[in-house]
């Protein structure tokens, strides 16, 4: 059972319903405490706040440093606000359920975000090993050791192949560890909707870039009618 401090260090931080206490210590050393904002272990290390009804546990360093909102994210250009909510819903970006309750939702598309996946690094900071990129739906890790991969991996924006030094980003996933970004190249690809307006075109719907579904398929490009393969990132239109 994680024991409490006294009810004198009790506060209220809006990540959470109810009151949050201070964990005792040694407790984190018997139980495994997970902090619902950036989902890692809860340490005698570091201070930890939990609620006693809910098991919502928190890093002291998270609660204090996390914001109310992400304004011009490259995840989702509206602004972002941080909400708990009484149910679970997909985040919109790895695809997968927010089981901790909190989230960084757009109220205006109906957005919902990991906090985790909201707050990880984008490409533009500096020295970042894990980004968040909006070609992909999972993390990107930065390849440390290119000598790692027997095969010449081809970068998905470009097809030109990731060799050192160039920086590359790659999603570490087994279903889509084909998934290779110059860093470069992540800089170039633009966020916002482009629309093809020359034949064959599509005027009616804005065309997205998207990480299509990973199969032997060959594609055909709907502007040239050339087959390219469906491991590359490719602009899409969602209402097809």
């Amino acid at each position: 059972m994680v024991e409490y401090s006294d009810e004198e260090h009790t506060i209220q931080h809006f990540t959470h319903f109810h009151p949050l206490k201070p964990v005792v210590d040694s407790t984190l050393q018997k139980h495994e405490v997970v902090c619902a904002i950036c989902e890692k272990l809860c340490s005698s290390s570091s201070s930890t706040y939990g609620c006693t009804e809910c098991k919502f546990f928190l890093h002291k360093s998270c609660m204090t440093s996390i914001p109310r909102q992400l304004i011009n994210h490259l995840i989702h250009p509206c602004t972002l606000l941080f909400l708990t909510t009484p149910r679970s819903y997909r985040c919109g970006k790895c695809g997968e359920d927010i089981i901790s309750r909190i989230e960084f939702r757009c109220q205006r598309c109906s957005i919902h975000l990991h906090v985790k996946c909201a707050l990880l690094p984008t490409v533009d900071s500096e020295d970042a090993k894990e980004i968040q990129h909006f070609s992909h739906p999972h993390p990107l890790a930065l390849i440390e050791n290119h000598k790692d991969f027997n095969n010449e991996p081809r970068c998905v924006a470009c097809v030109e192949t990731c060799l050192a030094p160039t920086p590359t980003f790659r999603c570490s996933r087994r279903s889509c560890n084909h998934f290779f970004l110059h860093k470069s190249c992540a800089l170039k690809l633009p966020y916002l909707p482009a629309h093809i307006v020359e034949p064959p075109s599509h005027p009616q719907h804005p065309l997205t870039i998207t990480s299509l579904p990973y199969n032997d398929e060959i594609r055909t490009c709907g502007a040239c009618n050339r087959g390219f393969d469906s491991c590359l990132i490719a602009y899409s239109c969602q209402e097809d």
